[in-house]
């Protein structure tokens, strides 16, 4: 928190990056935004394991079995994530593929 009040113009630049590059679908500067400082500093990568790949897993988890209900058959399900929870390999969307669903993803 510290380190991103220092540099909120920098902040503010980096969230337009990240702005721009969903809006183009360009998953590979998503990808580069999300692990962003781990070749600096390697230890980042566990941290970011955390934050993303397994927190993705525990919702795919959880998203999964509402998918199905019967009980909400025909109903919306709307589910809100930060972009970078939405690309790669350990993302929400290939885990929910995975599991057999078909994602599409919505651009502004």
């Amino acid at each position: 928190m510290r380190d991103t009040v220092s540099r909120l113009d920098e902040s503010a630049a980096e969230f337009a990056t990240l702005v721009r590059a969903w809006a183009r679908s360009d998953e590979q500067a998503l990808l580069e935004i999300a692990y962003q400082g781990t070749e600096e500093m390697p230890e980042l990568a566990a941290f970011y394991e955390i934050l993303l790949e397994e927190r993705n897993q525990r919702w795919v988890e959880q998203l999964a079995p509402m998918l199905v209900d019967p009980g909400l058959a025909g109903d919306t399900v709307f589910v809100g994530v930060g972009a970078l929870h939405l690309v790669g390999p350990g993302s929400l969307v290939a885990g929910l593929e995975a599991k057999g669903f078909e994602v599409e993803a919505q651009h502004p």
